[in-house]
């Protein structure tokens, strides 16, 4: 059996020539409905993009909360961090701080 099938592989994979059409057509359907549905969804991916910015904003503020209020952090430990938060971060940093923020580094 296993002769058979070495000796005629070409025959065995071969795709018929029906589905090979079919698929084709569904695939053509598919990508057409796809491109009348693009323009559309712009709207829903800006949102979901400030979405995600917005939380991302949202998180960064509250980690340097944490660094800013847990006390029990060594003094040069915190400013360490600080300086790195708002050498990465300088508007979420200067957000958070205000005026006060080159006192705080």
């Amino acid at each position: 059996m296993l002769n058979f099938l070495l000796s005629n592989r070409q025959e065995v994979f071969k795709i018929p020539g029906s589905l090979h059409k079919t698929i084709s057509e569904k695939l053509a359907g598919l990508a057409q409905t796809d491109a009348a549905a693009s323009p559309p969804s712009a709207a829903p991916a800006a949102a979901a993009k400030q979405a995600t910015q917005q939380a991302t904003q949202q998180a960064l503020l509250e980690l340097l909360r944490s660094i800013n209020l847990d006390r029990s952090m060594a003094p040069k430990y915190r400013k360490r961090l600080l300086r790195q938060f708002c050498s990465a971060h300088p508007q979420i940093f200067h957000q958070y701080f205000g005026d006060s923020a080159t006192a705080q580094i």
